[in-house]
């Protein structure tokens, strides 16, 4: 059982890479695999939890924390929108003020 959700933990990990890396123009798919990348790396803290390792305030921290990076991220992309009426990151230079 464990070895199954550990895969499924690596696997989320790799597919959010891969959509870091193919999509680089698209702010909003770089969001949603930065969350996938956290979402990841918190299901095996639990995991380890499970493996009497004392993790799950480690993991708590750890989706607060993503939180507060979706709140930056939308806030990042609604300036980004409002400015330039894309979501394109190759237009970020155009929001500093």
């Amino acid at each position: 059982m464990i070895l199954y959700i550990s895969i499924i933990c690596i696997s989320l990990y790799l597919i959010s890479l891969y959509g870091i890396i193919i999509n680089r123009n698209n702010i909003i798919v770089i969001l949603l695999s930065f969350e996938l990348i956290i979402l990841s790396i918190s299901l095996m803290f639990i995991l380890f939890n499970s493996l009497a390792i004392n993790a799950s305030a480690v993991a708590l921290v750890i989706l607060a924390l993503g939180a507060v990076e979706t709140a930056l991220g939308l806030a990042l992309l609604s300036l980004l929108y409002k400015v330039n009426a894309s979501t394109i990151t190759s237009y970020i230079n155009t929001i500093k003020n």
